[in-house]
């Protein structure tokens, strides 16, 4: 599942794999520490942290999110009612993060995406910094 990835990295760097109940509700895993909230609003995606703070390795909580990206004349949209992914990367003159994530469109493999933070239409996202297994 997609929290497998996650957990098997954060056990492998000796981090804590979950950081104690669900929360705001079950099945919304925590990592770690909250570093940063993305929820969508009506006027567009409002962050409760910053950007600047996030780092690859931290580990991403979606619930009930639409993403929609238009590329030219091409317009993505993903859905992800409950999703893991860790973040593999920054860019934040961009607004976007890179992403390593698996079980995602029917593939149960690792795979690299990237996700622009400003196109988040629903749902909301929690970044978490991992915290060491003996805290």
């Amino acid at each position: 599942e997609c929290a497998a990835l996650a957990s098997a990295a954060l056990k492998a760097a000796g981090a804590k794999t979950r950081n104690g109940k669900d929360a705001p509700n079950d099945g919304d895993y925590v990592w770690g520490e909250q570093v940063v909230l993305w929820e969508a609003t009506p006027t567009g995606p409002k962050a409760t942290g910053k950007l600047d703070d996030v780092r690859p390795g931290d580990v991403i909580q979606y619930r009930d999110t639409k993403w929609v990206t238009k590329t030219g004349k091409r317009t993505y949209t993903g859905v992800a009612a409950h999703h893991t992914a860790i973040v593999a990367g920054v860019d934040k003159p961009a607004g976007t993060l890179a992403i390593l994530h698996q079980n995602t469109g029917g593939k149960r493999f690792v795979q690299e995406a990237t996700l622009p933070l400003a196109d988040l239409k629903e749902g909301w996202i929690r970044i978490y910094r991992p915290v060491p297994a003996g805290k």
